[in-house]
């Protein structure tokens, strides 16, 4: 299977190419708890089969938690 490697200039020349500028970033465990019971995004985790029916509780294992954290890009400082 053919792996695909994260790296540090795709998402800024992709965002760039839309003329887009990352504000900031929260982790995605921040994210989840605050926008989980969003009146959109509570209802799509349930059909991505994130949490269960109903508002129910997250079916990702911890490590999947992570690895979503490890997913997003990073900020990067200007001058790197």
């Amino acid at each position: 299977m053919a792996r695909w490697h994260y790296t540090n200039t795709f998402y800024p020349r992709l965002a760039e190419s839309y003329n887009l500028e990352q504000q900031y970033r929260k982790p995605f465990a921040q994210v989840w708890q605050e926008e989980k019971g969003h009146d959109v995004y509570g209802p799509l985790s349930e059909r991505m089969g994130v949490r269960g029916q109903g508002r129910g509780s997250l079916l990702v294992s911890d490590e999947e938690m992570e690895a979503a954290s490890k997913s997003l890009p990073r900020n990067r400082d200007k001058n790197d």
